[in-house]
This record gives structure tokens, sequence and C-alpha cells, in this order.
């Protein structure tokens, strides 16, 4: 991995986790794309269905991406090792590429979709394309998720370590 240029970024684990487990529609909403992707249905059909959840698709991850680069990324952290922000740093870009991808799918599914009824036309390289998005996003959302993991646990607490356990109120050792 090359290390990107530019502010180093880290990565509030704690916003990911819960956004990750309050929203569990993102793996869902890949997995009927990747049946839609792989489906035997006629062509009209199947390609309505595609373009139908293609659409969808580029508004969760519209959302999706504003959240995590709002509250989940941010710049300058203190106290991160080189290999976490640079790993961040490259999550953190690739949203652009990916939301830039299924925009492009879900524009040319929609179109097809439209001009299916009267044409007898071949989508198969947009099905591919489809599956390829799939397998970029769910391995962006793995290394997402690892990435998470490692900026959990380096900054967790450790009683022993970390906290200095209070004495108590001042009133009580009157």
């Amino acid at each position: 991995m090359i290390a990107p240029i530019g502010p180093r970024v880290g990565v509030n684990a704690a916003f990911f986790r819960e956004l990750k487990e309050d929203d569990p529609d993102l793996l869902s909403l890949v997995s009927r794309l990747e049946r839609a992707a792989s489906a035997s249905r006629p062509g009209a059909e199947r390609l309505l269905r595609a373009a139908d959840l293609a659409d969808r698709m580029r508004r969760k991850l519209a959302s999706r991406f504003e959240l995590e680069e709002t509250f989940g990324y941010f710049e300058r952290p203190r106290d991160v090792s080189a290999a976490v922000c640079d790993a961040a740093a490259v999550l953190r870009a690739e949203h652009c590429a990916l939301y830039d991808e299924i925009c492009e799918l879900a524009d040319a599914l929609a179109y097809l979709a439209w001009s299916a009824a009267s044409e007898n036309i071949n989508c198969d390289a947009e099905f591919f394309a489809m599956a390829d998005f799939c397998n970029s996003l769910r391995r962006h959302e793995e290394e997402e998720d690892a990435l998470i993991a490692v900026a959990w646990e380096n900054h967790v607490p450790r009683l022993a370590e970390d906290v200095t356990p209070v004495a108590g109120p001042a009133f009580a050792a009157r």
C-alpha cells in the first residue's frame, strides 16, 4: 500500500461500530445486487430489478459515506500509528471511486431498463460490472471493519494502565 499524501487520517471507532451495528441494510443490499447480477430471469424483468437495486445502493452509499466521512474519519489524529492513518486515508479515498462506480452503473441500468422494452439488449457487461462493484464494496467494508477493530483495540482504556482510580469524594476523608 502506498502512503497517501495529505494530512494523517484517524478513525472514530466507536462511531463506526455503532453505525455498522445500527445499519445492517448495506450488506443486505449488496447481497440482493449480487443475486440480481447472477439471476437467470428474462432480460427486461431482471434489468428493471437491477436498475432499482442499483439506484437504492446509490442513495444508500450517498448517506452512508456522508456519515462516515463526517463523523467516522478525522484528520490530524494524535497517538495513532502511521499504518492505521495510512489505511484510514486509503479507505476514505475509496468512497469517491465506489460512489462514482455505482452512479455510473445505476444510470446505465436505468437507461437500459427504459430502452429494453422495445429492443433486445444484451446487458451482460452491466451485470458483470455490478458483480465487480459488489466484490469491491464487500472488500472495502471488510477492510474498514478490520481497521475499526484495530483502532478500537488501540484506544480502549486499560484499567491498570490508563485509568487512575478516584479515591472517592473529598468529604469521605473527614
